[in-house]
């Protein structure tokens, strides 16, 4: 894990760093490295220790981030398009993982919440979103809500059940912050263009799947 750790708290700093500066193309750099290092985190390194089970949906969600985050550096035409199906793949797994865990009825509560906040949060975005990118951003504003609904469901239902409390409301905690870190991005690539959602939303964003890998045995 601490590898890992190290790898993000570089690559987010430099990041931040190379786009407060205006260094063009450095973020090619060290954004892949801050990737590298929730992989790296899940695989247990210097152990590497292979997922198993449903781990592999959690690993199969972290890889496809990578993937994702490389995705939406590039400036080639249906860069974004492509990055935006590697994420709304790899919450398909997240969710699915955590449905795994055995969540009960009642998680339709979560959902419909996180459906409502979905819908505001397209509400503000959808006078800024244009052309082909807006069905795309409408179908990945559903599924990370969805997403989003089932972590908070499986953590309140550990929290309630006692069992594996913490295994549960590590990567529970990572979904939901998951969602705010998206919606940070969405704001500032739609909305603001502000530095200062970068700021909290690229760290959160990493903190979140860090809790996500921790779950990865």
């Amino acid at each position: 894990m601490i590898p890992g750790i190290v790898l993000i708290a570089l690559g987010v700093s430099g990041t931040l760093l190379a786009e407060w500066r205006g260094y063009a193309g450095l973020d090619r750099v060290f954004k892949p490295l801050a990737s590298a290092g929730f992989l790296l985190a899940a695989l247990g390194a210097p152990a590497w220790a292979l997922p198993t089970g449903t781990a592999w949906l959690l690993f199969a969600g972290l890889a496809l981030s990578a993937v994702g985050d490389v995705l939406l550096l590039g400036g080639r035409e249906g860069a974004p398009i492509a990055g935006i199906a590697a994420f709304a793949l790899a919450h398909v797994a997240y969710g699915s993982w955590f449905v795994s865990t055995g969540v009960s009825w009642w998680w339709v509560a979560p959902v419909v919440v996180f459906l409502a906040i979905g819908h505001l949060a397209w509400t503000v975005l959808d006078p800024h979103v244009r052309g082909s990118l807006r069905l795309p951003v409408r179908g990945y504003v559903a599924l990370v809500s969805l997403m989003a609904a089932c972590a908070v469901a499986a953590g309140l239902q550990a929290l309630m059940t006692g069992t594996d409390a913490v295994d549960l409301l590590l990567p529970a905690v990572g979904g939901a912050l998951f969602y705010l870190s998206d919606l940070a991005v969405a704001r500032r690539r739609f909305v603001t263009g502000s530095l200062l959602d970068r700021v909290w939303g690229l760290p959160l964003y990493y903190v979140a799947q860090l809790l996500i890998a921790s779950a990865v045995t």
